[in-house]
């Protein structure tokens, strides 16, 4: 299995009255967005992070298209991982059941928490608060767009101090729900290497406005 290391915080939240899935992540990490964030079709979303492992994210996307839940397929998952100490995944299937694995190797400070709609996780924090901080943006920003909601919460996240090591690189991703046509279904923002890339992504936001891009 492929696999490296990035240590980051990230979340994924569903809008129930639509189906909408945002994707956020952001580190002191270069590309952060690539690396840890996958999607697929009419299953849900993916983060696999600490040390990242595209094939078991892709397996955990398989079994959710296949029908199994969120935490069905996190669990099988890991139980086949030969690294799932090396492992921090946050998974949500397209009904919004969430999941999340956090291995004993992961560097402090790590939190999670998931919970229908919505799963938040991090390690090399600057405290546990950060993903509190998460959390109790999203309670906060409700009614907002989804992207926006998404940025406001990294904010969050990094007011709080975030990843321990500094910022780099920051992503959101909102992906349609089943049914609708995914080649026109992805909104995707990326800052892969800037001083100050939530910041950035605020920007990219409001040229997303400006020029007639939903930003959902």
């Amino acid at each position: 299995m492929r696999a490296h290391p990035c240590s980051t915080y990230s979340l994924i939240l569903r809008d129930p009255s639509t189906g909408w899935i945002g994707s956020a992540v952001a580190s002191r990490y270069l590309a952060v967005g690539g690396a840890v964030a996958h999607v697929l079709p009419g299953a849900g979303v993916v983060h696999s992070q600490f040390w990242c492992c595209h094939d078991t994210a892709l397996v955990i996307l398989k079994d959710m298209a296949a029908g199994m839940s969120a935490q069905n397929a996190l669990a099988t998952a890991v139980a086949t991982d030969p690294k799932p100490q090396k492992r921090q995944i946050l998974a949500m299937d397209i009904q919004g059941r969430t999941a999340v694995h956090t291995g004993a190797d992961a560097t402090p400070s790590h939190a999670q928490i998931a919970r229908q709609d919505f799963v938040a996780a991090g390690n090399t924090l600057v405290s546990e608060g950060v993903i509190g901080a998460i959390a109790q943006s999203i309670e906060t920003s409700k009614g907002k767009s989804l992207l926006l909601q998404l940025i406001r919460a990294l904010e969050a996240a990094e007011a709080k101090g975030g990843d321990y090591r500094g910022k780099q690189s920051a992503a959101v991703r909102v992906i349609q729900p089943m049914g609708r046509s995914w080649s026109d279904a992805i909104l995707d923002l990326r800052v892969d290497d800037h001083p100050s890339p939530i910041e950035e992504l605020n920007r990219l936001y409001g040229l997303a406005c400006e020029t007639g891009t939903p930003p959902r």
